[in-house]
């Protein structure tokens, strides 16, 4: 079967008030933690943590990066493509209602919007995915701990 790179590369606008962020790579997963002085948010680098680790194991590299006033994460994982006859059938899920083949999301997020974002996201372009959020309040993150 063909080879072919998948790439998840996602582009946010840095926070001008919070330190410039640090290279990280999930294959050597140097946790970034945030400043003693920023108490009131409860984000402590645990997400990147469960990515290194989901990523590690499933042979995904995921970096996160900042350049300027923008912060970059990407995913790649090298993937092989089937090729599709025409006049067959396609595999997979044929009904809307979850089966063992809907992709399952945990997203852990200190951010409202960024949960909200990706629950509308996979709503739209993936409606068979069961998506759970986490992150709105510091008993949620300890879930994950």
């Amino acid at each position: 079967s063909p080879r072919a790179i998948l790439r998840v590369h996602v582009t946010n606008y840095a926070n001008p008030a919070k330190p410039r962020i640090s290279e990280w790579r999930s294959s050597n997963n140097v946790p970034l933690r945030p400043a003693a002085s920023s108490s009131q948010n409860i984000s402590s680098g645990l997400g990147l943590e469960h990515i290194a680790m989901v990523a590690n194991l499933s042979g995904v590299t995921a970096k996160l990066w900042q350049n300027d006033n923008q912060v970059h994460f990407r995913a790649t994982k090298h993937v092989e493509v089937k090729q599709h006859e025409e006049g067959q059938p396609v595999e997979g899920p044929q009904d809307s209602g979850p089966s063992s083949h809907a992709v399952r999301v945990l997203c852990l997020d200190d951010s409202s919007i960024a949960r909200k974002s990706l629950r509308y996201a996979f709503q739209q372009h993936a409606p068979n995915a069961i998506v759970h959020t986490f992150g709105e309040s510091a008993d949620e993150v300890q879930l994950f701990k």
